[in-house]
């Protein structure tokens, strides 16, 4: 859908929510209204775990060079927001998955070998750290993000040489005329999806001009 069919959407369901009552809004402000729905959307769907419906903005990345992340003593980290000029930068948005290629010198022995990671809490990463008095042995990597790094931790017997990252990018911003940085003249979701964005775009524009309203169709939509 092209801005300007979003628009024209807009429009037609805000018609159709309020009586024919057509709003006076310019065509930048349906588009604010439009584009923060947008995020909106796709972030409920990473929430629900719909990653289908949100395939176009699912991206892949591998990292060749991790660096030495010093706050603990056996772990790498990268920065997944890095640009790279190319395609813009990661656009990075929502973590799925990852995984690390790595070898082992220990049961399971492994050489040149992609292992799936385990996603953990911040506060769990001193579980499985290596020291004088604890040498956890785990054979998949432990991983969490902090600030815009993605922290890998491995064992005494692991030497990691790549991460694999699979995440949802963060949408371009809808725009009408020609497209500059970080900007786009289509939704870049499904089609699927389309729905969905313009009415959650006019249920937020509701909010701003008609408060009440918009409060009174939560508790509707709580009751179905």
């Amino acid at each position: 859908m092209t801005a300007a069919q979003a628009i024209e959407n807009f429009l037609l369901e805000y018609d159709r929510v309020n009586s024919l009552s057509a709003p006076n809004y310019t065509d930048d402000e349906i588009l604010t209204f439009i584009n923060r729905a947008y995020k909106q959307v796709v972030a409920d769907q990473v929430v629900a775990r719909n990653y289908t419906l949100l395939d176009t903005l699912v991206a892949t990345y591998t990292f060749g060079t991790l660096s030495t992340y010093t706050t603990l003593s056996n772990a790498y980290y990268v920065d997944i927001t890095q640009t790279q000029p190319a395609n813009g930068g990661t656009r990075f948005g929502y973590y799925i998955s990852s995984s690390c290629t790595l070898s082992r010198s220990a049961v399971p022995v492994a050489t040149s070998t992609k292992v799936t990671n385990e996603y953990i809490d911040r506060n769990q990463a001193k579980d499985f750290e290596s020291n004088s008095v604890n040498s956890p042995i785990f054979r998949n990597p432990k991983v969490f993000i902090e600030g815009d790094d993605l922290v890998i931790i491995y064992d005494n017997y692991t030497t990691v040489t790549a991460l694999n990252l699979v995440y949802v990018k963060i949408p371009y911003t809808l725009v009408t005329g020609s497209p500059g940085a970080g900007e786009t003249g289509s939704l870049e979701t499904r089609e699927d999806l389309d729905q969905t964005i313009i009415t959650t775009a006019v249920h937020l524009s509701e909010i701003v001009n008609n408060p009440e309203k918009a409060a009174a169709d939560i508790q509707l939509d709580k009751q179905v």
